[in-house]
């Protein structure tokens, strides 16, 4: 048995979302097949789901197996929907490709850092990687009062 976690699934069937159809079970059989009504279809109304279900010779007993498949059915549905709303916010998010950076540091050719966001540039790399980074957090909070 799984350990209850709270973010695990029940998923719960109301009498009232649910058609059930008998039918005869249509399949090369014993004398029975096309006398008795043992075959069920069910239809779970709110989500559109059918099932149709003609396992055992008992109505009774196709009736609680059809239920088992709508409710795996209803999980799975369930599970999907979770797993895409977790994934939306990773989509989301933008590229962390080239060009895509808040700031830039260039210290070869043209020795100089630029912050993409407020435009700031400063031609001395290495004092901003000690950690001189006050004229860009002026300048950041300068764009900020302004929007």
């Amino acid at each position: 048995m799984l350990p209850d976690r709270e973010d695990a699934i029940t998923v719960e069937v109301k009498e009232a979302d649910l058609e059930w159809f008998s039918i005869r079970s249509g399949r090369p059989a014993g004398q029975h097949v096309n006398k008795t009504s043992s075959a069920v279809r069910l239809r779970h109304v709110p989500s559109g789901i059918v099932v149709l279900c003609r396992t055992e010779r008992s109505q009774r007993q196709t009736r609680a197996a059809a239920l088992r498949i709508l409710t795996a059915k209803l999980h799975e549905l369930e599970e999907r929907a979770r797993s895409a709303a977790a994934v939306a916010p990773a989509k989301a998010k933008p590229s962390i490709g080239f060009g895509h950076a808040i700031r830039s540091d260039v210290l070869a050719p043209g020795r100089r850092v630029v912050d993409a966001r407020t435009g700031e540039e400063s031609t001395n790399p290495e004092a901003v990687l000690d950690g001189e980074i006050d004229l860009s957090l002026e300048a950041a909070m300068t764009a900020e009062r302004r929007d």
